[in-house]
């Protein structure tokens, strides 16, 4: 077998905000909650009225190009865990949506961490069961709200505090009780603190909030809150209960110090269908994998946070690094990617790629039958699901998907098609590093491209490709076979054999997409029939008697041929 060495000098990124003492953290999430619900994303026809959120991210950064899942256990799962679904087991809603306690939360990671975080969380809770401590065997200190996925009226709801039921309905409107016991945390909590607020709203049961509860006219002079007839239609319910949830988030706000609190707010999926108003459609709303389920507001204020607008990608899981690095905890989890650094600079792109899904049932491992999964970069989106052709969309020119743009006679559609269809076969498979084509046809003497992506275990940005600082290797040469490769950039790795160190190649660097291109020349006249080169945890395997180049995710014993 080959192996190789890869000689990397590790580097850490620091923080994008100094913090000459540990914040606090405020974690807000809204349920069926679209980008098309807030006025300062400008996407809605008519949305509703939202001071408070609109001044958070006049105040802070607000991102553009935020993905959750199409659901929301599977959402909060995510960014408790800072790992994909198909790793907790929660990829829907309904049964068997239980967060495994042998899972580390973003709690349990501060709550450990030396800062000694103490911890609540307020609201839905939506990942336990029927386990009223969950929450609190989940890393929280103190839980209260309602434990299930909703409620049957916002104004008569069960309760659950601590493991324990409230033996009568409360009848507290269920957004201002979230409130009330957020307050009520920020204010006793020792500090540092993170608090975890899951507001209902505008969840079902879709209805007309109490007219009390209105924000001021001062305010939102056009407020549907307060303004509704009879026989109103859901979406103008859904945005009358979006400003009840503002202006309650507002009391929050005014109750936390900005120069020493985070403050993050995001939604957990798309709007439901029936409250979706054009150029957003009810049948790619939350459910769906397209943008209307899956693209969410996120703002974030706090120390040092640039007051910004970002197109820079992020999903849900890199709440659990980005979370780390801001509080200097440098807490760390498998699919999360910090974007600490687009705070300070809204330029900054640390992902190049964006993964979400839809799968069911809950508890399934990969591959699972039934599975939509989506993947992204920062032009193109593919969109993939077993028994249906491949759909990729120019998100720029699309952003509402309406066309497919494969097949495609065009090159850079088909070499952006197979970047997207790499990295999801890197992050599936495990793989350090993934291949398209798979297979490759090598004539005598001939070369082929083959895209290298990096998968989940490289560092994001780099791949591995052959060759020398000239940009064309001599080739690696191992008991008559030689292999030649062209590439673009280079750090020093070294292919070992059995007798030692047989070549000295380069690491590529990635391109802005994400990947790069290696050019494969097998010469005629090899002498071996098999033999491969490691590609980390992967192989590129050849076979002249098949004249073919076949690359494998999985760890293979391999053998040279006499």
């Amino acid at each position: 077998m080959l192996r190789f060495a890869l000689l990397l000098a590790c580097t850490t990124t620091p923080p994008a905000v100094a913090q000459e003492s540990t914040p606090n953290v405020l974690l807000v999430i809204a349920d069926d909650f679209g980008v098309d619900l807030v006025s300062a994303y400008g996407e809605g026809t008519a949305p509703p009225c939202t001071p408070t959120i609109d001044g958070l991210a006049a105040e802070g950064m607000l991102f553009r190009n935020a993905w959750a899942y199409p659901t929301c256990s599977p959402t909060r799962a995510s960014l408790l865990t800072g790992r994909y679904g198909f790793r907790t087991g929660i990829g829907t809603v309904g049964g068997g949506n239980v967060l495994a306690n042998s899972e580390t939360t973003l709690a349990e990671a501060l709550r450990d961490s030396p800062a000694g975080y103490t911890t609540a969380a307020l609201g839905k809770w939506h990942l336990g069961g029927n386990n009223l401590l969950h929450p609190n065997t989940s890393g929280f200190g103190h839980y209260a709200g309602p434990i299930g996925g909703g409620v049957q009226d916002y104004s008569s709801w069960t309760k659950t505090t601590n493991g324990v039921t409230h033996p009568q309905p409360v009848t507290t409107y269920v957004t201002v009780d979230t409130t009330e016991d957020a307050l009520a945390a920020v204010a006793t909590l020792p500090e540092p603190w993170f608090v975890y607020v899951a507001y209902n709203a505008p969840h079902t049961p879709v209805h007309s909030p109490p007219t009390n509860l209105c924000p001021p006219a001062s305010l939102c002079p056009n407020a549907a809150c307060g303004n509704l007839g009879p026989g109103v239609g859901a979406a103008q319910r859904v945005k009358a209960m979006v400003e009840v949830m503002d202006d309650q988030f507002g009391r929050l706000l005014a109750a936390v110090d900005p120069a020493d609190t985070y403050v993050v707010f995001m939604g957990d999926n798309g709007t439901t269908g029936q409250a979706s108003e054009p150029p957003f459609s009810s049948q790619e709303a939350k459910g769906s994998v397209l943008e209307g389920g899956v693209n969410v507001p996120l703002v974030v204020r706090g120390p040092g946070v640039a007051a910004a607008e970002t197109a820079a990608l992020v999903g849900a899981t890199d709440l659990f690094a980005t979370i780390g690095d801001l509080t200097g905890t440098g807490i760390a989890a498998d699919d999360s990617v910090s974007f600490a650094p687009v705070l300070a600079d809204p330029a900054a792109r640390p992902r190049k790629t964006l993964y979400s899904e839809r799968f069911e049932p809950n508890g399934s491992s990969l591959p699972i039958a039934d599975h939509d999964y989506v993947v992204r970069d920062e032009r193109y989106k593919l969109v993939v699901r077993a028994g249906d052709p491949d759909r990729l969309y120019d998100l720029i020119a699309d952003p509402f998907e309406a066309n497919t743009l494969v097949p495609s006679a065009d090159p850079q559609v088909t070499a952006a098609y197979e970047r997207l269809v790499a990295d999801l076969q890197a992050l599936h498979s495990g793989a350090d590093f993934v291949a398209s084509p798979a297979q490759l046809s090598l004539s005598s003497g001939g070369t082929q491209q083959l895209v290298l992506a990096p998968g989940q275990a490289s560092a994001g940005d780099l791949h591995l490709v052959v060759g020398s600082a000239s940009g064309t290797s001599p080739g690696v040469n191992v008991d008559g076979l030689t292999v030649a490769l062209q590439l673009d950039a280079y750090t020093l790795f070294t292919l070992n054999g059995a007798n030692g160190a047989v070549f000295q190649g380069t690491l590529g660097t990635v391109s802005d997409q994400g990947t790069a291109l290696a050019a494969l020349a097998l010469p005629p006249g090899l002498e071996p029939a098999f033999a491969g080169l490691v590609l980390h945890h992967a192989y590129l395997l050849f076979d002249t008697s098949s004249a073919t180049a076949t690359f494998a995710s999985e760890s293979l014993p391999l053998t040279l041929a006499p």
